[in-house]
């Protein structure tokens, strides 16, 4: 029949012209062609994804999918800092105290000390408020989710705020002692360091995103698994007549509550917080969103958090120190 013949003739020529066509195909060049954009593509998306590991940015989203599109690329890029300050003036090859760096050499994330920077007060990362406070008692505390109340408690301008904070003198640091005490009255949270925090934020908790290699971190061992202050988030507002509400929820941070939505933080509701411009208002979202209970006072709080925890610090110090004399003296007297 004429259409099968046609058919035939048609699929003849095909065959003939691939064949031509594969035959004509220079694959040296193609080859190099390939290598070229897959290199292009290390260039573009490698500093951005290092970037991103260093100073905790937010980088394109297309850039993270390249990525892992991309797994042969070296993953090398995530553990390499840039040198700060200290580390010039320092002539130490090892890993300095409280640098947090998580997972296998050829495949880390370094989180730096919080030493080498203390100023920052304020960081707002897209939706997210943060205060920080440096107490004289060490470690570093931070306020997430700070609301207008919030701000207001602190003294802080909330329109034209300060990002960083003062010097180091004596007058600088009773000032910044009180500022901290007030936002432990506030739920904030006491860390190790910023590298703690930094690290903690990379293994979920209050809708943060998981890091693969933060969580194989807690997995090996290398990394203290949270502790319960580490873990909960506590939320207070104090009253204009007295007293405070205080609401408390674990959170599902690696290794914690999967599988138990309904006993864990409700994320999804912290949101409200921002919309309170009074404590009186910020209590009422505290009682009906997150289950707040009212107290006279902070000595009736027995949470998990670091509500009163200044106190306690105080008194562990000063436990600290006397023993320092007791082992002072017993030398001395070893060596008389």
């Amino acid at each position: 029949m004429p259409c099968v013949q046609q058919t035939r003739t048609y699929l003849h020529d095909l065959a003939i012209s691939i064949d031509t066509w594969l035959q004509r195909i220079d694959y040296v060049s193609e080859a190099k062609l390939i290598g070229a954009a897959c290199l292009t593509t290390l260039v573009i998306v490698g500093p951005l994804i290092y970037l991103s590991n260093r100073y905790h940015w937010d980088c394109i989203p297309w850039s993270e999918y390249l990525w892992s599109a991309l797994p042969a690329l070296p993953a090398a890029f995530t553990r390499y800092t840039l040198p700060t300050p200290l580390d010039l003036e320092s002539n130490a090859t090892t890993t300095k105290p409280g640098r947090h760096i998580c997972g296998a050499p050829t495949r880390s994330i370094s989180f730096d000390d919080s030493a080498q920077d203390t100023t920052r007060r304020l960081s707002f990362d897209g939706a997210a408020i943060r205060i920080f406070g440096y107490p004289s008692l060490g470690g570093v505390i931070v306020l997430d989710h700070a609301s207008i109340p919030d701000f207001e408690f602190l003294g802080l301008d909330r329109l034209a705020p300060l990002e960083t904070r003062g010097g180091d003198d004596d007058d600088d640091t009773a000032a910044e002692d009180a500022f901290c005490k007030e936002m432990l009255r506030l739920g904030a949270r006491w860390y190790e360091d910023l590298a703690r925090y930094w690290f903690l934020k990379s293994v979920g908790g209050e809708g943060g995103e998981e890091s693969d290699v933060c969580v194989e971190a807690l997995e090996e061992g290398s990394e203290p698994e949270p502790g319960l202050g580490e873990r909960y988030w506590v939320g207070v507002a104090w009253l204009r007549g007295g007293g405070l509400v205080v609401a408390e929820w674990d959170t599902l941070m690696w290794g914690h509550g999967r599988g138990r939505d309904e006993e864990f933080l409700p994320v999804e509701e912290l949101a409200r917080l921002r919309l309170c411009v009074s404590m009186d208002e910020k209590a009422r979202v505290l009682r009906e969103r997150f289950g707040g209970v009212e107290l006279r006072d902070v000595g009736e709080y027995c949470g998990n958090g670091f509500l009163g925890a200044w106190e306690k610090r105080e008194r562990e110090k000063e436990k600290e120190k006397e023993k320092e004399k007791e082992n002072e003296k017993s030398e001395k007297l070893e060596k008389a």
